[in-house]
């Protein structure tokens, strides 16, 4: 793992938010409405100054008026910086511990085992006799990615010794079938959180 840059939790939050707004309708109308009642507009989204505390808390806000607005009381609590992993060390990173993922994984909870299955005619099959949604949104994801040739923010947490994603799954499944399937997908860096102690 190669450390590029320390970073803040509110460029975290930002970034994060920034592309949520770019890719996700609901958030842009709900960002957009709040924004117009503040007298801002969505420059403080799309062109944030994280030097500029007033911005800040908007975007706290902002992120507050969607349905993982809980992601503010926790980004914090962690020293954040960006790094850069290795194929192997991405091939280990862990999905959360919980039943869908244990289902995704075929019981494993490695992120690797999710982009196998993900990446065969039978897995995709499996996955979506059990969650078409999903399965759906990774195809739409792999549209995303292809036309843009990279990766969104990825967000993962240590925890020990292992290494969890947080988010990005859609983005990062989707770019390692990709990338399984001939395609050069950049993945410029993740996002490691640390908890404060």
């Amino acid at each position: 793992m190669d450390m590029l840059s320390e970073v803040s939790s509110d460029q975290v939050l930002g970034e994060w938010l920034k592309h949520e707004y770019r890719i996700r309708e609901d958030i842009r109308k709900d960002a957009s409405s709040y924004l117009a009642k503040l007298g801002q507009d969505e420059s403080v989204v799309i062109s944030p100054d994280y030097d500029n505390q007033e911005e800040n808390e908007v975007r706290k806000t902002l992120w507050l008026q969607t349905p993982r607005g809980v992601i503010v009381t926790w980004v914090p609590s962690f020293s954040w910086k960006t790094v850069r992993l290795t194929e192997s060390e991405i091939n280990h990173l862990e999905t959360f511990q919980a039943n869908d993922w244990e289902i995704r994984t075929r019981g494993t909870f490695e992120f690797s085992k999710l982009v196998e299955v993900l990446a065969s005619n039978e897995g995709r099959t499996y996955l979506s006799s059990v969650d078409q949604q999903w399965v759906s949104d990774i195809e739409s994801w792999k549209n995303e990615t292809r036309r843009i040739g990279l990766t969104g923010p990825l967000v993962i947490i240590r925890e020990g010794d292992v290494i969890r994603l947080v988010e990005g799954y859609h983005r990062l499944a989707a770019a390692l079938v990709l990338r399984i399937q001939g395609s050069k997908i950049q993945i410029p860096f993740f996002y490691l959180g640390e908890q404060i102690r």
